[in-house]
């Protein structure tokens, strides 16, 4: 089954330009399932998961359906982990700092 247009996460209701998209796939036979996402979109892919395991016309299992969400779940952390390496602060030799051995930044804090 090929999803409707309200499946895809990037027609025209959804803004996703400028944005990383994630592919995820699985292969169950002659079967293909394909989504691609990004961080905005991807409550909507998750519950299209949910859709498409509780459809009985297709061989989409509920353990598919946990198995590739987690896999959506950890891509995201590390995406996330990726992120605060950017924005972590970091000394002159791009080691990080550990902001508790500087109190005076946070004063309300003591």
């Amino acid at each position: 089954m090929i999803p409707n247009n309200h499946d895809n996460p990037f027609n025209s209701n959804n803004s996703s330009s400028g944005k990383d998209i994630n592919v995820l796939a699985l292969v169950k036979g002659t079967e293909r399932y394909v989504f691609f996402y990004n961080d905005t979109n991807k409550p909507k892919v998750l519950r299209t998961l949910g859709r498409y395991a509780s459809n009985p016309e297709l061989s989409f299992t509920w353990n598919d359906a946990a198995v590739l969400s987690q896999k959506i779940r950890e891509e995201s952390q590390k995406s996330s982990e990726a992120g605060l390496e950017n924005i972590l602060p970091k000394d002159f030799f791009g080691n990080h700092i550990d902001m508790k051995d500087y109190p005076h930044f946070f004063p309300d804090k003591e």
